[in-house]
C-alpha cells in the first residue's frame, strides 16, 4: 500500500512543506528476522543521508507516544493485517 504524507513545514524539523510517498509492504517471514533495520534516507531535502533505526512493533504492542503521521500508518497496517 502507498501513503502520501505532505510534510508540513515547522513541524518535525521540516523548513518547508513538501510530499512524501510512503510504500507499505506486508510480507511473511520463515526465518527470525534481526532485532533492528538501519535505513539511509535519500531523496527528502530534509533527511538526506539521516539513518534512521528501525525496531519490529508486534502486532498487538501499545502505539502510544507515535506521531500522528506514523499513528495512521500504523493503524492501516493492523486493519490490513486483520482482514
Amino acid at each position: 500500500m502507498t501513503i502520501v504524507h505532505k510534510a508540513c513545514a515547522g513541524i518535525e524539523g521540516n523548513t518547508h512543506a513538501y510530499l512524501q510517498r510512503w510504500h507499505l509492504y506486508l510480507m511473511r517471514h520463515n526465518e527470525p528476522l534481526p532485532e533492528r533495520l538501519d535505513h539511509v534516507a535519500i531523496g527528502s531535502p530534509e533527511e538526506e543521508a539521516l539513518i534512521f533505526s528501525f525496531e519490529w512493533l508486534p502486532i498487538d504492542a501499545p502505539i502510544k507516544g507515535f506521531a500522528p503521521p506514523y499513528l495512521r500508518v500504523i493503524e492501516r497496517v493492523r486493519e490490513a493485517l486483520a482482514r
